[in-house]
Parts: C-alpha cells; sequence; structure tokens
C-alpha cells in the first residue's frame, strides 16, 4: 500500500485510492473508497502523547488495507498499467478501423510528398470513386491537418521512448534560418542509437525563437528536449555531443551557447561544424593573400566577349569588356586559373565527404590532414589543371586562343597562397584536442607495431569516465582486441558507439531547412511552425508509403477522436454537390 504522511500533524493517506478515485465499473454493493483516504484526510487521535498517536494510525492503516474497497483500488490501479481497458477497445475496433487506415495513408502520403492540405479532399474523392471505402468523416484539410499532428507525435514519442529506455548516447545538432514569412525559426536534430544499431540523425523539432541571444536559443532547447521526453537527469548520464555553426552567439567563449551548456552539462563535448571551418579557414586565406583578392574581384565582372563590340553601349563600357576579354586571354590569369581550380577541388572533395551521415572525428581528422598534406605538394608538382595552364602558356596558345601576356596583371604567388591556407586550415582545425587523441586509440591502424597488452588503458579510462561508461568492459575489449584484432569484439562496442554518435558538421540541420523552404512555398508562408515541424518529422523520419503501417496510429486516433465511419458524425459534403454542371460535360 502506498501511504503519505504528514508527519508534523499525523496527517496521512492512501495514494492507491486516490489515484483510483472511485469503484466505477467494478462497483460492488456497500463498497466504495473512502473519500477521507483518498483526500489524505486520516489522523490519528487527539491524545497527546505520540506513541498513543502513532499506535492509531497504524491500527486504522492496518484496517485499511485489509478492507474491499482498498483491493478493489489496487486492481483497477494494476489494470490501469496494463491498460486492459484500451487493449480491449482496440481489439473491438479494429474491424471497424480498415476504413480508417485508408484515411491515414492519405494524410501521411500528403506529408510524405509535400502536397497542400487541401489535396487530402481530392485525394479521397478519387479512391472513392475507384471503390475503396474511406468513411463519411475525417476528409476535410483540417482533419488531414489533425491526423499529420498525431501521426508526429506517435513518431516523436516512440523514438525518444526507444532512445531513453536503451540509455543511448544522444547528440544534439542545432542552426538557425528565417522562414518566408520572416520567422526566425531553430531546427533541432539528434543522433542516438536505435534498436541497438549504428548511430543515425532524426529529426526532432523546428522551433520558433521568439529571442535570438544565447539564453533565448538555450531556453528554446531546453524546453524542446523536455518536451520531447528528454529529462535533465537523464541528459546529464547520456547528454555527449553538442554542434553548431560558427556564429558568435553559438560558440563565444564567455557567453555563446556553447558555453553555458557546457557549465550545466560539464561532460558535454562542444563542437564547431567542421564544413564551417573549412569555409572561414578558406576565407582566412583569401584574405591574407592580395593577388586572390584582385581575381576574385575579376571574376565577378565577367560578362560575355561580345560586350566589347556592342554598339549599344558606350565607349568606356566597351574598353571595359575588352581589357576584360584581354585578361582572359593571358597567361597569369590561365595559371592562376588552374591554381584555384586544383585547390578548390581537392577542398570541395574533403567538404563534401565531411557531409556523410556515417561521418566520424577521426575520419573527418584523416581527411583533413591529407587534404594538408595535397595542398602541401603542390608547391612543388603541380596539379593537374595548373599543369595544362602552364604548358599552355610555354605553347602560347590554349584551346586555339593565342595567350598574351600582359604585364599588368599581378600573379598569385602560389607558395604564398598554399602556405596561407595551409596555415589557415590548422588554425581553424585543431588536430591535437584531447578527444582526439583518446579517440584514436580504437583506431587500430594508429597503432605501434607490437603494442603493450596495457596500451591505451588511460585513454580508456578517460574517455568511458567522459560518457558514463563502464571502464572494466571496455578495457577488457581493448585488451581482447590487442591479442585478437582479427575477432569480433562486443565488449567494445558501446565505446565505438559512442564515437560514431558524435556529429562533425550541421549538414543534417542544412538539409532539414532545405526541406522547409520546399515545404513553405509562397502559397503556404502562413503555415505554423508547428504545422512545418509535423510535417518534416514525417518527411524525414517516416518510411516510404508503401512501409507505412497506419495501425498503432489509427488505435492511438481512436482512444481521443472519432473514427472515419463513426455513425454519430455528420456525413461530409460530395464535392459533386459543389460543382456548377456544364451541358458539354454530356457528350464527352
Amino acid at each position: 500500500m502506498k501511504l503519505i504522511s504528514l508527519d508534523i500533524f499525523f496527517i496521512t493517506g492512501c495514494l492507491v485510492c486516490s489515484t483510483a478515485g472511485s469503484t466505477g465499473v467494478f462497483k460492488e454493493q456497500g463498497v466504495q473508497v473512502s473519500t477521507e483516504w483518498s483526500t489524505f484526510q486520516i489522523q490519528g487521535s487527539n491524545n497527546e502523547n505520540r506513541d498513543i498517536v502513532l499506535c492509531s494510525l497504524r491500527n486504522k492503516i492496518k484496517r485499511h488495507f485489509c478492507s474491499k474497497a482498498h483491493a478493489l483500488a489496487e486492481k483497477i490501479e494494476n489494470l490501469k498499467q496494463k491498460d486492459v481497458l484500451g487493449k480491449n477497445l482496440d481489439a473491438v475496433n479494429m474491424s471497424l478501423l480498415k476504413e480508417t487506415y485508408s484515411v491515414f495513408r492519405t494524410a501521411y502520403y500528403l506529408a510524405k510528398n509535400n502536397r497542400p492540405f487541401t489535396d487530402h479532399e481530392t485525394l479521397i474523392e478519387l479512391q472513392q470513386l475507384n471503390g475503396v471505402k474511406m468513411g463519411h468523416i475525417l476528409h476535410s484539410r483540417f482533419s488531414a491537418t489533425n491526423i499529420i499532428e498525431s501521426i508526429a507525435k506517435e513518431m516523436l514519442c516512440s523514438i525518444v521512448n526507444n532512445i531513453v529506455s536503451s540509455s543511448s548516447k544522444l547528440a544534439v545538432l542545432i542552426d538557425e534560418a528565417s522562414t518566408l514569412s520572416r520567422k526566425t525559426t531553430m531546427i533541432v536534430n539528434i543522433k542516438a542509437s536505435v534498436l541497438g544499431e549504428p548511430p543515425e540523425f532524426i529529426f526532432l523539432d523546428l522551433v520558433e525563437l521568439q529571442d535570438q541571444t544565447s539564453e533565448g536559443i538555450i531556453d528554446a532547447l531546453m524546453s524542446c528536449l523536455t518536451k520531447a521526453g528528454f529529462t535533465q537527469e537523464w541528459l546529464k548520464q547520456n547528454w555527449v555531443s553538442f554542434v553548431s555553426d560558427g556564429a558568435s552567439v553559438m560558440v563565444g567563449k564567455h557567453s555563446g551557447v556553447s558555453t553555458k551548456l557546457k557549465k550545466r552539462f560539464p561532460k558535454l563535448l562542444t563542437w564547431h561544424c567542421m564544413n564551417h571551418r573549412l569555409e572561414l579557414a578558406i576565407s582566412d586565406a583569401v584574405d591574407k593573400v592580395t593577388a586572390i583578392n584582385h581575381f576574385k574581384i575579376f571574376v565577378e565582372k565577367l560578362h560575355f566577349e561580345k560586350a566589347s563590340n556592342d554598339d549599344q553601349r558606350n565607349c568606356t563600357e566597351r574598353q571595359t569588356y575588352r581589357g576584360l576579354c584581354d585578361r582572359l586571354k593571358s597567361p597569369e590569369f590561365l595559371c592562376d586559373l588552374g591554381l584555384m581550380y586544383d585547390t578548390l577541388h581537392e577542398l570541395s572533395i574533403v567538404s563534401e565527404e565531411l557531409q556523410a551521415q556515417t561521418m566520424t572525428l577521426l575520419r573527418a581528422d584523416l581527411l583533413v590532414k591529407r587534404a594538408i598534406r595535397v595542398l602541401a605538394s603542390f608547391k612543388t608538382q603541380p596539379g593537374e589543371k595548373l599543369s595544362a595552364a602552364l604548358g599552355a602558356k610555354d605553347h602560347g596558345t590554349f584551346k586555339d586562343v593565342h595567350l598574351k601576356s600582359n604585364p599588368k596583371i599581378k600573379s598569385i604567388n602560389t607558395e604564398e597562397f598554399l602556405q596561407s591556407l595551409i596555415d589557415s586550415l590548422q588554425k581553424r582545425l585543431p588536430f591535437e584536442e584531447d578527444i582526439l587523441k583518446d579517440l584514436s586509440i580504437l583506431d587500430t591502424s594508429r597503432w605501434p607495431s607490437e603494442p603493450g597488452i596495457r596500451y591505451g588503458e588511460a585513454e580508456i579510462r578517460r574517455l568511458c569516465t567522459c560518457f558514463n561508461l563502464c571502464p572494466d568492459q571496455a578495457i577488457k575489449g581493448l585488451r581482447d582486441l590487442i591479442e585478437s584484432p582479427q575477432t569480433e569484439n562486443q565488449n567494445l562496442e558501446p565505446l565505438k558507439n559512442c564515437m560514431q554518435t558524435f556529429p562533425v558538421s550541421t549538414a543534417e540541420c542544412e538539409r532539414g531547412f532545405s526541406l522547409m523552404n520546399t515545404i513553405l512555398t509562397n502559397k503556404r508562408s502562413v503555415l505554423l511552425v508547428s504545422n512545418v515541424s509535423n510535417l518534416m518529422m514525417i518527411n524525414l523520419n517516416g518510411p516510404p508509403i508503401s512501409l507505412f503501417n497506419p495501425e498503432k496510429y489509427v488505435q492511438s486516433w481512436a482512444r481521443h477522436h472519432r473514427t472515419a465511419n463513426d455513425p454519430q458524425s455528420r456525413q461530409c459534403k460530395s464535392v459533386n454537390m459543389m460543382i456548377d454542371k456544364k451541358s458539354v460535360w454530356n457528350i464527352i
């Protein structure tokens, strides 16, 4: 029996009876739940002796515990926990819900294919004409909105419950953007392991920001996580990584979002998106080398050659375009173009690979270090396009175009530019962080030829302490790996899954914003942010329409809403009744 007591006044009550409230359908003659016990009004005797008062309370508690009313309340509580009534209701309604399944699939189709809610009515009419039974309600665009909201909430609940129950490690990614209606929104994505599989990215929510300061963003983020079902205690144990772009409000040293989150969650690893770092590194190199600025300005002014001979333009414009055309035909520009192509092509490959969903910190570290070595090699061995440009310079022609040297052009110093770019990459992308050093122990390619049996134990212990994992299990797995590198090792799986949970970039957030812009067209810009979030939840996380099973979503809906064939609801008006018929239709 669950009791709540206030020792100061010797007042108690029964939590089980309070939860049951009344006997309901289990009512028996002469048996009812005591109001005093259910409202916590039971007192001991009025005697001033504490022992006598406590003895009186014990007798009352014993008599209540043995009473039929309390036994009936316990029975009701157990049935509530087993959800017997709900399951019986589902079984009775199963045969009556098939028409509602069809309606739910139609609404789901709208979300997966970015169709407007108004298509719901016409799609249902089409299916009815094809002989599909669709019921007589839930056919309006308002019903479609509510159904999509119900499906999205049920999806989110299932995902979060699985993550929380399995204590999977969690990474959170956020980014900001504005909608067509100029609302500032924040997309929240997570990365976690579901059903024991490798971690994957999951869209969590699209939040409208009322305050764009660091405190406002943190409040919105924590409210989003709490609303989804992640408690503060669970987050302290399992939230391992936070990733954002490089805006000062996000990564500011003193008052940025990541800094303040670090104070709340000391073990949290905060990470600046590597794609943004790469972009900033290139921007730094461009600013340092003056000749690149000239190249950049020239490219921005490029037009067609015929503009130099266009009689409709004045002499100044024609001379300007003639000068631009001459510069294009100079070997200096051709060599600069070859250098920029080789360099940016190499960096674009790295940027695309960093956006892969399976990218890990160790792999990203390897790719960037490799790119730096490739850029360094360009100093002594030119790339493909620069080699072709140098060859054309020696021959004086490039693809049947005669090259004419222009001494006024300030060419890019190849070695200076490459070294500036390498320095910027090494500055913006620090590779000597402790977390990367410790995680590198899991990469056997970086091991010495004959590692000792206790090799890497200190790093493994630090990682396990940081991420709340069992160090003994991980160390046992490491020793097994050292002795038998080829055998499957289950003891290291929790640590490997944790490592794979760390996102490298916020590319998933950018993909989410791309979908948001696809949904929020000019005609749909008035959609509520909550409705856009529901559509994105289904579109990004839901299976294709052929694999969608509406059963559990319809069952959840039926407990609180009416089904498509509810006999007490008014039948929807036929679309044909509202169409003005034309006489020509009779002969078509």
